[in-house]
């Protein structure tokens, strides 16, 4: 379940600093399957223009704003309300959380869950949606799952989305992934979202057959749904979509299966994760 714009400007030269350091502080580690997982880099920044700045979480608090802030975006976007004003999932206890900041203030964030924290939390996001056995077993490399990703309305600008894609970019690079994978989020009652799906040419979707847990309910409307910034700018890095949307009951959406192996990724976006356009 994720929300985020497009981005088509170019990526800024500065690089994240990395250095060793847990993702969570002692207390979060202490009272969430946190204390079990494999240590990560924490990935400060340097500050862009606009005092724009993105990083890791570095404790609970730094959850508690991603939380509040996805709860507010989501809230307005899909008419829910959520228990003290906090989208909080399960998995989120397993999950790096990338911020972007304007100054102090959060304007952006993903959750990021790769192979090994998946392992310990029983399985990806997107396996609660999609049977994805056949897909993960004949993956090669190291799986990034993006999920929860939301920016805020007031910050929907180039400079927000790209340093977001940029801090995604850097987590790219440094944990070594081969493949992102996610779920894009698409209202109900705006389109034909199974019907778009079954009209998109072959070479944009998965060649291996994906089918979800839940299927959409039934629709009269035949026009084409209006798509998501995100699963615009997927479709244009060149990611595939499974063939069937899964229906969301908790957020009453049709979520579409993303896969995007970086070796197929389109070369003019690369140059967000850290590599030059022309390789």
């Amino acid at each position: 379940m994720s929300h985020l714009p497009q981005s088509s400007g170019s990526a800024s030269e500065s690089k994240i600093e990395t250095k060793p350091s847990s993702l969570y502080n002692g207390e979060m580690a202490r009272s969430t399957p946190m204390q079990h997982t494999r240590q990560r880099p924490s990935l400060p920044v340097q500050q862009r223009s606009r005092d724009l700045s993105v990083r890791l979480a570095a404790g609970v608090l730094d959850v508690r704003a991603a939380q509040r802030l996805r709860a507010q975006v989501f809230g307005e976007e899909f008419a829910m309300s959520f228990k003290n004003d906090i989208d909080e999932e399960r998995l989120d206890a397993y999950c790096a959380h990338l911020l972007v900041f304007d100054g102090d203030k959060l304007i952006a964030t993903t959750r990021l869950l790769d192979q090994h924290r998946a392992r310990l939390a029983g399985g990806f996001y997107s396996q609660q949606e999609f049977n994805l056995e056949q897909l993960l077993t004949s993956a090669h490399g190291n799986i990034l799952e993006l999920g929860r990703t939301c920016v805020h309305p007031d910050y929907r600008s180039m400079a927000a989305i790209n340093m977001l894609w940029q801090g995604i970019g850097q987590v790219v690079n440094s944990w070594k992934i081969d493949v992102l994978m996610g779920c894009a989020s698409i209202p109900l009652g705006v389109g034909d979202c199974q019907g778009w799906l079954n009209r998109l040419p072959e070479s944009q979707r998965l060649s291996i057959l994906v089918r979800p847990k839940r299927y959409l309910p039934t629709t009269a409307l035949s026009r084409d749904p209006i798509l998501p910034p995100l699963l615009k700018a997927y479709l244009r890095m060149n990611a595939k979509v499974g063939q069937f949307a899964c229906f969301d009951p908790v957020f009453h959406c049709a979520d579409v299966l993303i896969w995007l192996p970086l070796a197929q990724m389109d070369t003019r976006y690369l140059e967000h994760f850290g590599q030059p356009a022309d390789v």
